[in-house]
């Protein structure tokens, strides 16, 4: 083999082994991001899969038999980019989310849960690549229906959520 051959191969090797090395890097970075922003992702999928597990069960379930803890109410987000505060004061609504903060993309969606007197409690985030309402901006309950429309080839639940449900944007809300 000419020493030219040698060059390019070991050239080549070298390309092929910085790159792997820089890809495992930036995934490592991606998953220090994830627990830097304090936000729990392994309890928020647990969450879809809950979803997705009685999707397959049945056709219909309640939003408080996925999400069982104490809660009042939920608020659909539909605005990504507002924060809590903004969002409360945009639709004039008695919440206190102020820990809520606005997110910078289109394929994460949330959920805020509050309690009876408007107080946060939890705010779950879901992948729309995983998981798809069939429409947002409504105050959601723990009764509220959640009726599975279908489940893609990719995995991805499309759901509705049907019956005790308000859209908070409308002003004559209680």
């Amino acid at each position: 083999m000419s020493s030219k051959v040698k060059v390019v191969v070991i050239t080549i090797i070298g390309v092929f082994a910085l790159s792997l090395i820089l890809l495992g890097i930036r995934s490592a970075l991606g998953t220090l991001k994830e627990l830097d922003d304090g936000y729990d992702y392994k309890k928020a999928d647990s969450y879809v899969k809950k979803i997705k597990k009685l999707c397959d069960a049945q056709d219909e379930f309640l939003v408080g038999d996925v999400f069982q803890f104490e809660y009042d109410r939920a608020y659909v987000f539909k605005d990504n980019y507002m924060s809590g505060e903004s969002f409360a004061r945009q639709y004039n609504l008695d919440i206190s989310i102020n820990q809520v903060e606005a997110v910078d993309t289109e394929i994460l969606r949330r959920i805020v849960f509050v309690d009876e007197n408007g107080d946060y409690i939890y705010e779950f985030w879901y992948n729309v690549e995983k998981l798809t309402l069939m429409e947002e901006g409504m105050i959601i309950y723990p009764e509220t229906i959640i009726k599975k429309e279908g489940i893609e080839p990719n995995g991805r639940c499309i759901i509705e959520l049907v019956g005790n449900y308000k859209y908070y944007y409308d002003r004559n809300i209680d």
